[in-house]
């Protein structure tokens, strides 16, 4: 923090340079003099309770800023030197960026966002220092740990090889059952059922008791990760299918899910 610290001194020391650079050049003071000038007749007529018009004091600051080629971000400073002919040092900017959030950043006490932030922009009034923009990735970085929800969708995944095939094994995996062993009565009232009439079938159940019911077990074929495996012709063994099945549908959670709601 130190080292933050020691940067954003610099910048403040540089900024404050500039400034008082500017206000002692002739051709500043006698640019800003016409809208001195102005501003205090202004403030005299909105004293009296008077309508006075401010429109021009913004123009006219924004063509201050364009002769001279100042950053944005002395537009405040400026702004205070034209009106009362004082620097004040609170307003010399400690860092030459900012951010800019969409929508527009509410947060609380704690500087927690209120809302879902979508964006984050990194802002800069003008050409930064290797340390500066060291820094501002920093803060970018501090930024996005604080605005963007507790989601693994912003955290860095390693491509998939592919994506494709691994859907496809997903959408397969829905159909696998175990293979199962199943028991088919063969009787005189099921073959009934099978070949005859509704009515030839309730008088042969009636009577099924007169028939010896015979039971054989037939082996039912289910469908399992290694069917998947020989289907896709994939060169990995069974059960990466199924590991694979389960990471997407954690990795959906993980990523599409708010940490609130899992």
């Amino acid at each position: 923090m130190s080292g933050e610290k020691t940067i954003r001194t610099r910048v403040f020391q540089k900024n404050l340079e500039t400034l008082k650079l500017l206000i002692s050049y002739p051709p500043f003071q006698e640019a800003i003099k016409p809208i001195r000038d102005k501003w205090n007749i202004a403030q005299a007529k909105m004293e009296k309770g008077e309508d006075a018009d401010l429109v021009f004091f913004a123009e006219s600051s924004w063509s201050i800023m364009e002769q001279f080629q100042l950053p944005f971000h002395f537009w405040t400073l400026l702004s205070i030197y034209i009106k009362y002919n004082e620097v004040d040092e609170k307003y010399i900017p400690d860092r030459s960026y900012m951010f800019k959030y969409t929508p527009k950043l509410k947060a609380d006490k704690n500087l927690s966002p209120l809302e879902r932030v979508w964006e984050i922009h990194l802002v800069t009034y003008s050409k930064l220092t290797k340390e500066e923009m060291t820094l501002a990735i920093k803060d970018l970085e501090r930024e996005q740990k604080r605005c963007f929800p507790n989601t693994k969708l912003f955290q860095q995944t390693k491509p998939r090889k592919d994506i494709e095939n691994e859907l496809e094994i997903e959408r397969l995996g829905t159909k696998r059952r175990p293979t199962r062993i199943v028991e088919e009565p063969e009787s005189y009232y099921m073959n009934v059922l099978r070949q005859r009439s509704q009515k030839e079938f309730d008088e042969a159940k009636k009577s099924r008791k007169l028939h010896k019911v015979k039971i054989k077990t037939k082996k039912q074929k289910g469908y399992s990760s290694k069917g998947i495996v020989k289907d896709l012709k994939l060169k990995v063994r069974p059960n990466t299918a199924s590991k694979i099945i389960q990471r997407l549908k954690k990795e959906r959670r993980d990523r599409f899910m708010r940490s609130d709601k899992k």
